[in-house]
């Protein structure tokens, strides 16, 4: 009857090879050879046939069994079989494998690895993906203990309290982000591993599925972002502290003229010490402006406006120019006898202007950090290339701030012990690489630094 109601065929159409009839075109000739290798063996056979179902015309898929009756000779005397509709079954494989071929293709282009883990017997099942994110690409079959291998103590350890915590009745999520390190090139590899705990029946976890991804890109744009902050709320404190210095002393010095001024008596002590309020005015204002310019020249340089005028001048002209005016600034920190030593007529094509802030800051540096000792500064020609250097013997720069202190808001020295809004250098060096120049540092601590500055020379004023 079921037979029947399914094919629409009749006791009578369907003996002998009368069932051939409901079965797909495509497959007829596959499943006539299983069926005729079977009679003419006399043996059992099975097969996946697609039969037609009468009421709409589908095909579905039926696993079929087929077992001949022998009588006492042995001979074949009758078949008796079942068949069963799997095409409900085949569906679900069908779209299982479509899930697993799209999660393939996601895990192929985020680049994840997929993984599971049994934690009753410690079975782990990683992808080529997932060894190679921990660097256990060499290893056929990684085992839990491979795993513990490439992580820090600390790690093994939180891994442990989190399993527990799920043991323990958790929602089962698991998310861990982990680092590893390469035994041999010693390469730190920061790793996401996110999941999902399953529960038989009685609430244990039999099986953890979970996919792993390389963050280590995003943890070092993460800790640049929060050094960013950081070195901005710094500069902000600190661009407080130096902006507010000079106008206090300003505010003092103009009320300590304005008392002198008061007075009716013009006498030379008087004028004195007008002239020498004068002049401190004269400085803390000159400070002000140099701070304000700081900060102008770093909002142009963010923004791409930091504008260059190029023009043929002397150099060694313009730093014997620099040197002479910041004679003053030598007296004043105490430096006896700055040496300058400059080679005459070094002539080149580059903005007057930015090259003169670059020699200044330089100077700057010198006298600030340079505890008052000699500062020399030389002048010459190497080859196509115009080389300054200004030496200090003050305080120094370890090796790791070589570099660094180029960086904006960099400072190797606490602002609590020496001024400065951490922008000079930052600033001369985006002006020298402007110029297609190069600038570095020679330095140790405690014994002084050296700065070099090339500047590129046309060939028509080399020679």
């Amino acid at each position: 009857k079921w037979w029947h109601d399914f094919s629409g065929l009749s006791l009578s159409e369907t003996l002998g090879m009368g069932w051939v009839k409901s079965v797909h075109p495509d497959h007829v000739e596959s499943v006539l050879k299983i069926f005729s290798q079977a009679v003419f063996d006399g043996d059992r056979y099975q097969a996946e046939v697609p039969f037609r179902r009468a009421s709409d015309g589908q095909y579905r898929c039926h696993y079929v069994q087929g077992l001949p009756i022998k009588n006492e000779f042995g001979q074949v005397t009758k078949w008796v079989g079942v068949a069963l509709d799997i095409q409900n079954l085949k569906d679900s494989e069908d779209k299982l494998r479509e899930s697993e071929d799209r999660l393939k293709l996601a895990a192929d282009v985020a680049k994840f690895g997929t993984w599971d883990f049994y934690p009753e017997n410690l079975q782990l099942n990683l992808d080529d993906r997932c060894k190679q994110l921990l660097g256990l690409g060499h290893l056929d079959k990684v085992q839990y203990s491979d795993l513990l291998t490439v992580l820090s103590a600390e790690d093994q350890k939180r891994w442990q309290l989190e399993k527990l915590n799920i043991l323990r009745g958790n929602a089962g999520l698991v998310s861990e982000e982990f680092c590893v390190i390469n035994k041999n090139t010693q390469d730190e590899r920061w790793l996401l591993s996110e999941g999902k705990a399953f529960f038989n029946s009685k609430c244990e976890v039999i099986r953890f599925v979970g996919t792993l991804l390389d963050i280590t890109e995003r943890k070092k744009i993460l800790e640049n972002l929060q050094r960013a902050v950081e070195s901005r709320e710094e500069f902000l404190s600190i661009a407080s502290h130096e902006l507010k210095t000079p106008l206090t002393s300003l505010k003092l010095q103009s009320q300590l003229l304005k008392r002198s001024i008061d007075k009716q008596e013009p006498s030379p002590k008087l004028l004195e010490n007008i002239q020498y309020l004068a002049d401190q005015s004269d400085r803390q204002v000159t400070r002000l402006n140099r701070l304000v310019d700081d900060m102008l020249d770093i909002s142009r340089l963010r923004s791409g406006k930091l504008s260059f005028k190029y023009e043929n001048f002397n150099l060694s002209d313009l730093v014997k120019e620099i040197f002479q005016r910041m004679e003053g600034q030598f007296q004043i920190s105490g430096i006896q006898q700055p040496k300058l030593q400059v080679k005459d007529s070094i002539c080149g094509e580059w903005d007057m202007i930015r090259i003169e802030q670059v020699i200044t800051n330089l100077l700057t540096n010198a006298i600030r950090y340079g505890n008052g000792k000699s500062v020399e500064v030389h002048l010459d020609r190497r080859q196509n290339f115009a080389h300054l250097t200004v030496t200090d013997h003050g305080i120094g720069l370890a090796k790791e701030y070589h570099e660094k202190v180029f960086n904006r808001f960099v400072r190797a020295i606490s602002a609590d012990e020496i001024s400065g809004l951490g922008l000079g250098l930052y600033i001369t060096k985006q002006i020298v690489d402007a110029h297609g120049g190069k600038i570095w540092v020679e330095s140790e601590l405690k014994q002084g630094a050296t700065f070099h500055v090339e500047l590129p020379m046309k060939e028509n004023y080399v020679n």
